[in-house]
This record gives structure tokens, C-alpha cells and sequence, in this order.
């Protein structure tokens, strides 16, 4: 039945107890290889020792994919030497830390991450780690494992909440195990490690922050150069960010390849916070649906005095309204959207007579604007 059209997405272990050749053999272990939600691989336990036979077979139907046969055929017991081999390779970056469940061992391990070859390095073999486990959770020998891997992932979760800003949720690493999603929410306190690396907003009370505390070492400008990528995250249609985190990329890149003095380089950072409090203080002035109509505008005509552009959004937001060109979906709809542009260019060449040579670049930046308005 297995071999004549059986079709279970589904079935995820096949055991095999009886000796399969060539065609047959292929066609048997395939069952377990149909796409399924949450499901990342087939299992095939083998009673009669089919893998010979295997590669036999796929030489003779499948010869041009035989030399990936390692990479999709994973040997359990291989993998299993392969895990260790990874547990003792990211372990080796932590030499000389306690593997406790303490503030302080968790500090000492991401001070170590500090550093971003580092850090690139430890990211890179943890999901290499991450995907073994997934295939090898359950077998007996892990057991002596569980401590220091759920360890390293405690130390993984906290890295990219303190460096990145990124929520357990965010990093998706139930695309890479299942199961290790599943030890994050049995073992890891997750709410410990929110509260102690908190993403943060960046305006007048982060920057009173900032200078009572006063930052010093590669680990404070990694936590600020965080903090401004998150804000570049969240407004990341924005010119002002766009341009913003070009600079803040580059400081970190001096500094990381020590280009820059530390202190020197947290000054600069510290400068670009003040820049994203302003603009946030401006864009509560103006109005946050207002705002990016305001910034395509003032990026064309940066001269222009704001209280004139203030004026034209709204007479050119009123107009689309009464219009009744502005609703839930217009974006969707190419005639609206056409129309749309045109009382926008009627509208601009109305009132901005002295720049009909930057007519069209106003109408079209204003468009994008209004078009990424909800």
C-alpha cells in the first residue's frame, strides 16, 4: 500500500522492517517527505539497514542528486555525534562562565557577545544547533544535554532582546524547532528577561537617562545603537530614518572595527537619540497621519516654512475627502489612484506656482505618503 499512490502528509515516522531495493525503496521513503503543517522532516527508523541500499538506489534512478544524498538523508547516530560536536563548539565561546540559571552568569555570557565576529559566530552554530535538536529531541542521550542547551538558549533569547530589541516571537525559532520553542516556554523565564532588557522608547526621558547614567563600553553603544534600530523598525518608510540609520550603521561600524573611540562613538550615538526625540516631538506637533505627508514634502522643499506646508495638508486631505477619493482600500483600486494623483498635481499647482519644476516630484512623494496612510 505504501508504494501504490499512498498519500499522508501527515505521517511523519515510517518503520522499516523489511528489505526494500532500488525503486521500491525510493518510492517508500518519499511517504514520509509530503509537505505538512509543522513539519520539518521525515523520520525512517530502520530495523534491516536500508541506507546502503539507498544510495545504491538513488545512483541508478537519481544520479545528479546523489552527492546531496548527506544533506537530505541524515544518519540519527551521525547527528547525534554532530550535536555534540556543535554543543562543545558554542560552549567553547563561553569558556571560563558558570552555565547557572543567574543574573550574572546570563551577563557575563552576553559580555562576551559584545564582540561581532563573536557574536556572528555564536548566532550561526546555535541554529545549526537548534535544527539537530529538532530531529533528535527524544532520544535518550540528550538527557545528559538538556542543562547547557537550554542554557544557550536562555543566553540566545536574552542576546537578541538586549542587542536587537527582537521578542521571542519575533525571532521564530519555532520555524527552526518546534521543540525548542517548546523548552523556551517550559524552562526560560521570559517575562525575567523582558524586564531586565527592555526595549525602550527613545524621547526625553531615555535621554535624561542616558546622561544620568552615562554609558561607557562597547555593550552601551550596542544597546543604544539598538534601541535607534528599533525606532528605524518602526518607522522605517520615513526619510528622516532612512537617512538616520545610514549614520547611525556607519558610527557602529567605526566602532566596531575600532575606527572610532568608544566614547567618542556613544557621544555620536547619544546625539542621534536627541535627533528622534525632536522628530518625535514634531510629529505629535503635526500629527501622526499628517506626519509623512509633512516629511515628503519638506524633503523636496526643505525651505519651505512649515506652517505653509501645515495648511496644504489639510486643505489637500479635506479636498481628497469631500471628494470622497479616501477610504478604507483606495489603494487597491487603479482608477481611484489615479485620480487621486491628479487633484493632488491640480492641488500643488495652485498653490505652489514658484516650483512647477518640482511639481511632479511633490505630487509623487506626497502620493507614496498618503498611499502608506491606513
Amino acid at each position: 500500500m505504501l508504494i501504490t499512490g499512498f498519500d499522508a502528509p501527515n505521517l511523519w515516522t515510517m518503520y522499516m522492517h523489511k528489505p526494500l531495493k532500488e525503486h521500491r525503496i525510493l518510492q517508500a521513503i518519499a511517504r514520509t517527505n509530503r509537505p505538512c503543517l509543522n513539519k520539518k522532516f521525515g523520520l525512517i527508523v530502520d530495523y534491516v539497514g536500508i541506507l546502503s541500499e539507498l544510495e545504491r538506489a538513488f545512483e541508478a534512478f537519481e544520479a545528479s542528486d546523489a552527492r546531496d544524498l548527506k544533506i537530505v538523508i541524515r544518519d540519527l547516530t551521525t547527528e547525534s555525534q554532530n550535536f555534540e560536536k556543535l554543543v562543545d563548539s558554542v560552549l567553547d565561546v563561553f569558556k571560563g562562565i558558570k552555565r547557572e540559571d543567574t543574573h550574572e552568569s546570563l551577563e557575563a555570557a552576553l559580555n562576551r557577545l559584545v564582540d561581532p565576529e563573536t557574536a556572528k559566530e555564536f548566532e550561526n552554530v546555535i541554529k545549526d544547533l537548534m535544527r539537530s535538536y529538532e530531529m533528535l529531541r527524544g532520544e535518550a542521550f540528550l538527557k545528559d544535554f538538556l542543562p547547557d542547551y537550554s542554557w544557550l538558549i536562555k543566553v540566545y533569547v536574552a542576546y537578541n532582546k538586549k542587542f536587537k530589541k527582537t521578542g521571542v516571537d519575533e525571532l521564530k525559532i519555532e520555524m527552526l524547532s518546534k521543540k525548542t520553542n517548546m523548552l523556551i516556554q517550559q524552562t526560560i523565564d521570559l517575562e525575567e528577561i523582558e524586564t531586565k532588557y527592555p526595549t525602550v522608547t527613545i524621547d526625553d526621558n531615555y535621554l535624561r537617562a542616558l546622561k544620568k547614567t552615562a554609558p561607557k563600553g562597547m555593550g552601551a553603544a550596542i544597546d543604544i545603537t539598538a534601541n535607534l534600530r528599533h525606532e528605524a523598525g518602526i518607522y522605517s518608510t520615513s526619510p528622516f530614518f532612512i537617512s538616520l540609520v545610514r549614520e547611525v550603521e556607519a558610527t557602529y561600524e567605526k566602532l566596531r572595527d575600532r575606527k572610532l573611540e568608544t566614547e567618542q562613538g556613544i557621544e555620536k550615538l547619544k546625539s542621534f537619540c536627541e535627533k528622534v526625540a525632536d522628530w518625535k516631538k514634531e510629529m505629535a506637533e503635526i500629527g501622526e497621519e499628517k506626519y509623512p505627508i509633512y516629511e515628503a514634502i519638506k524633503l523636496v522643499l526643505p525651505d519651505l516654512e512649515k506652517k505653509k506646508v501645515i495648511v496644504f495638508i489639510a486643505e489637500v486631505t479635506c479636498h481628497l475627502e469631500s471628494k470622497k477619493l479616501v477610504f478604507p482600500g483606495w489603494q487597491l483600486q487603479r482608477d481611484v489612484r489615479r485620480k487621486v494623483k491628479e487633484e493632488i498635481r491640480i492641488k500643488l499647482l495652485s498653490k505652489f506656482k514658484n516650483y512647477r519644476n518640482k511639481i511632479d516630484d511633490l505630487t509623487e512623494k506626497i502620493f507614496v505618503a498618503l498611499e502608506g496612510l491606513e
